[in-house]
Formats: structure tokens, C-alpha cells, sequence
């Protein structure tokens, strides 16, 4: 009776342990010891300035978080099966700060930053190696870390998470490529500012006072100024200034990102929008007028804006790098990253190499783009004052042209050395001194067609130009001749740049063959932002 007995229980315990063993035993074969992504969430009472993250050395697999003891916060694990400790470190705390520890598994890298409330700070367990490690099957919290995702605190001899700099998320295989410290949708356009040549001045073009008749074409700089002087086709003596800008750049040139430049042709087109103004003095006995204008040039076509250059663009995203994530941080009072000593001189190291790398881009870029094809419309008004008083002033007319450049796009040989450019413009109306009588003016209407050959290289060019002149006196026939000009254009410094032609008309309606000299020395500004290595 008693054997029955013992049988029978025997029987109903193996029939109640046979599938919890079972169960058991798939559980255990279903996880696996290899780490998986935890979250530890610290909520303050109030928000958590002086809160500061550690990693431990010398292979404590410690994770420290330090805060001042009046602002005590509760903790919450995401996964309560995992190896995820917190405790307080007595010895480490005191009246003033208290101290946490929070044991992690090996193998895993560790975030520290803020949550998604002003109270909430979050430590975040990532395996190493994602495509090799199986992750915890639990849904893991919608956002652990929003706000400084790139701010991490990684274990000694550890690889850092790859993570994307642009929107904080974690690539899925630890192969993606490093992450980049530009981002376009941030960087401002400033970036790509290039010393590519000063243009000409709008309002001295009109005035018919510029080195060359065939006006080069390419967007305005930022800020630009022109010193002329010399000997005009007409043989008299003048000296002036112009004074260049683009509005809009100046307004929102600190605003506007590559991003947005890159993405709307509207942005560009006033972004390449030029306004001028001049003023010249003639110095010889036949010409004391004083002339001035106002100029507006607009760039419809320009291959060689550097703010739209791809090639330039992957050069800064290929060789600016994002610092080492720090081994610890913590927080001023004002909420700023305070790195300690060590982790900011690897940052300052990676910045110096980002300058030189973004420096060297730009290099590059003033190559490639010195010379591309491009197309600009303009017109101005002007005014003189035949005597030389202000008093005087009158309407001088005013003139329209336009100006087509080709740079050999795809020619080998002439791609990185030439260009071609073709000029038409229309004055009217203009004020020009009588040669025969000093001190007397008659008005002339004028057409230039012409043509402007460049070689030379991002730093100095010389340009031959040929121009038809279809000159006449306000009532009376068309005369018609030709200019021929030489001309030399060289970067003395930065953002300095010379220009000096010298040449003659032909086939002049009185037939002599004025030759004329003219100078001039353009200072340009585009403020080139110095590459800023963003905190990690």
C-alpha cells in the first residue's frame, strides 16, 4: 500500500517537473550570455546641473555617476534579467555628492546623457559588436538618449558605437563607415567660402572704366572694393573707387547652410546677387568731370560656385573626423559639456587636423573652379557732373550687358587652364568729353561686342581680348571700330588681387590710335569660417 503510494506521487511529480524542465530548457536555449542593449534612467527632483559620468579604469566594469547628494534621483533598469547592478559607493560619497555605481556585462559600450525630460539623465549599455551579439528580445525605450546622443563615455580599449552624426541613431552593422564630422544641413555657407578672383565692378563697367571691356563673369563676393587709376581709351587721365556687395549675403549669409543653398535655386540667385556703387575723378585738363553709378549684377549660371561643389562637399565629408567619444563628462551649471583634461586635448588635436583638412579642401577647390563656365546679366545707371562740383550732377544714361564664360569642361589640356568668355553691351546716352574742345561734352550711344581668352591657373592669369565698337553722337551715323587689349591679373595676398591692361582702339572716326593703360587693385571679403569640431 505504501509502494502504491510512493508510485503515485513519484508519477504526478514527473509529470508536473518534465515540462517545467522543458520549459526551462527552452528559456535557456532562447537567451543567450552574450550582452544585450540595457537602458538605466536616473530621474532628479529637480534638473540635474553638476551631474558628472565616468567609466571606471583598469578593468572595473563599473560605470560611475556622480550628482550632489540634495538632488538624489530614482533609477529604473529597462531590463531586470540583465547584469545591470546599481549601488551606492560609500566610500566615494559624502556629505555634499553622492556617488552610484552601475555594473555592466563585458562587452558592451556605455552612454551617458540627458533623457527625454529636463530631469532625466540615462546610461545606455550598446554590445560592441551588434552583428555578432544576439539582442535582448524586449523592445527597447522609444528614446534613450535624445538629446546628446554623441555624447558617450566608452571603456578603456573599447571601440566606440558608430554612431551617425546627423541624427543620433545607431547603424545597424558596426561596418557602416565612420561618421563625419560635416554635416551640410548645419554648416553654414561661409564653409565653402574660396579666394577665387574679385569680378569686375558693375558700376565702373558702365562707367567704362575697368581693365578689360569683356567683363568676366562668376558670383560676387560677400564684400568687395576696387582702387582704379590710370590712362581711359579716350587718353585722359582717371582715378576711382567702387565699392561691391551682395545683400543678401550679407543679411543671411551667417544663417543660410549649405543645405539650403544647395537646394533652392532662389536662395542662389540672391545669394549671387550684386549691388555696387562707384565714383571716378577725371585728372587732366580735356576731363574734370566727377562720374558716378549704382550697379546691379546678377549670375543666372556659375559651375564654379564653390558652395554648390560636390566634389568639395565629399572632400569635407571624407576627411573631417568627430573626436574620440570622451572617457567622461559632466555639466556646468549652464547645461554646457565640461570635458576633463585629457579628453579635451584629443579634441583639440582632432579640431587642428579638421582646420588643416578643411584648408586643404578649399585648396583644392579654388583649383577646380578658378575657370568654369558660367553667365551674368547686368545693367546700371550713371550720372556725371561735367565741371567737377556736385552741384552739377545730371543723368549720364545708362548701360545693360551681359557676359557667357566657357571653361573647357571635359577638354583635356585647356579644363584647368583656359577660358573663353563672350561680352555684349548696350550704353546709351553717355557724356563724353569733346577732344577737339576742353571743358565741352556731347552724348554717345555705344555697342561692344567682344571676346576675352584667359590662361593661367587659381592664382594668375593673362587675357587677350578683342572688342567691335559700333560708337555714335546722339543725331548723327554709326562709326564703327575695334579695341585690342592685353591683360595680367594676379593674387598678390590674401584676398588681394591685382589687375593692369594696357591696349588701343583702331579705325577710330578721327583716325589716330589711342592706346590706353589702366590699373587696378581689388580687395575682396567672404568670411571663410574656420571648420568647428563638433562636441561628441
Amino acid at each position: 500500500m505504501k509502494n502504491s503510494f510512493r508510485l503515485r506521487i513519484l508519477a504526478i511529480l514527473m509529470i508536473v517537473c518534465l515540462p517545467l524542465g522543458a520549459i526551462a530548457q527552452t528559456r535557456s536555449s532562447g537567451r543567450s550570455d552574450a550582452p544585450s542593449v540595457v537602458t538605466v534612467s536616473f530621474s532628479f527632483k529637480s534638473a540635474p546641473t553638476g551631474v558628472a559620468g565616468y567609466q571606471g579604469t583598469d578593468g572595473d566594469n563599473r560605470f560611475y555617476i556622480e550628482f550632489p547628494t540634495s538632488n538624489k534621483p530614482t533609477a529604473s533598469i529597462s531590463d531586470i534579467e540583465s547584469s545591470v547592478e546599481i549601488r551606492r559607493e560609500k566610500e566615494k560619497s559624502n556629505d555634499q555628492t553622492t556617488v552610484y555605481s552601475v555594473t555592466f556585462q563585458r562587452g558592451t559600450s556605455p552612454r551617458f546623457g540627458p533623457g527625454g525630460s529636463g530631469s532625466e539623465m540615462v546610461l545606455t549599455f550598446t554590445p560592441e559588436d551588434s552583428s555578432s551579439i544576439a539582442v535582448s528580445t524586449k523592445p527597447a525605450p522609444a528614446n534613450p538618449n535624445p538629446v546628446i546622443s554623441n555624447v558617450m563615455a566608452t571603456p578603456a580599449g573599447a571601440a566606440p558605437a558608430n554612431t551617425n552624426a546627423t541624427n543620433g541613431q545607431t547603424p545597424s552593422t558596426p561596418s557602416q563607415p565612420k561618421p563625419s564630422a560635416f554635416d551640410e544641413t548645419r554648416e553654414k555657407v561661409n564653409l565653402a567660402n574660396l579666394d577665387l578672383s574679385v569680378p569686375e565692378s558693375p558700376a565702373f563697367v558702365v562707367l567704362g572704366l575697368t581693365p578689360q571691356t569683356v567683363v568676366r563673369p562668376t558670383s560676387p563676393r560677400q564684400f568687395a572694393s576696387s582702387l582704379l587709376n590710370g590712362i581711359d581709351q579716350r587718353g585722359n587721365l582717371q582715378s576711382g573707387i567702387a565699392l561691391d556687395f551682395a545683400p543678401y549675403m550679407i543679411y543671411a549669409g551667417d544663417k543660410l547652410t549649405l543645405k539650403q543653398y544647395r537646394e533652392s535655386s532662389l536662395r542662389r540667385f540672391f545669394a549671387r546677387t550684386q549691388t555696387s556703387f562707384a565714383t571716378t575723378k577725371g585728372a587732366s585738363e580735356g576731363d574734370k568731370s566727377i562720374r558716378a553709378a549704382v550697379g546691379f549684377h546678377f549670375t543666372l549660371m556659375d559651375r564654379g560656385d564653390p558652395h554648390s561643389d560636390a566634389k568639395l562637399m565629399e572632400c569635407f565629408t571624407k576627411n573631417l573626423q568627430l573626436p574620440p567619444p570622451p572617457a567622461s563628462i559632466s555639466f556646468s551649471p549652464s547645461g554646457e559639456i565640461v570635458l576633463s583634461e585629457e579628453d579635451q586635448k584629443k579634441r583639440d588635436e582632432i579640431s587642428a587636423k579638421n582646420v588643416a583638412a578643411s584648408e586643404e579642401c578649399r585648396a583644392e577647390g579654388r583649383k577646380r573652379n578658378w575657370n568654369k563656365s558660367s553667365w551674368i546679366v547686368a545693367f546700371a545707371p550713371a550720372w556725371i557732373s561735367p565741371t567737377g562740383e556736385t552741384k552739377d550732377f545730371s543723368y549720364d544714361g545708362g548701360g545693360v550687358w551681359t557676359s557667357v564664360a566657357y571653361g573647357f569642361e571635359g577638354v583635356p589640356g585647356l579644363e584647368k587652364t583656359s577660358q573663353l568668355i563672350f561680352h555684349a553691351r548696350y550704353r546709351d546716352n553717355e557724356m563724353v568729353p569733346e577732344p577737339e574742345m576742353e571743358g565741352t561734352f556731347f552724348k554717345q550711344d555705344g555697342l561692344f561686342l567682344g571676346g576675352r581668352a584667359r590662361v593661367g591657373n587659381e592664382n594668375s592669369s593673362v587675357s587677350f581680348e578683342g572688342v567691335f565698337q559700333r560708337l555714335r553722337r546722339v543725331g548723327m551715323p554709326f562709326d564703327n571700330s575695334s579695341r585690342l587689349a592685353f591683360g595680367l591679373e594676379r593674387k598678390i595676398a590674401e584676398n588681394i588681387w591685382f589687375n593692369v591692361a594696357f591696349g588701343g582702339q583702331t579705325d577710330t572716326p578721327d583716325g589716330t590710335r589711342k592706346g590706353f593703360v589702366l590699373t587696378s587693385f581689388k580687395w575682396g571679403f567672404s568670411q571663410k569660417r574656420t571648420f568647428q569640431t563638433p562636441n561628441q
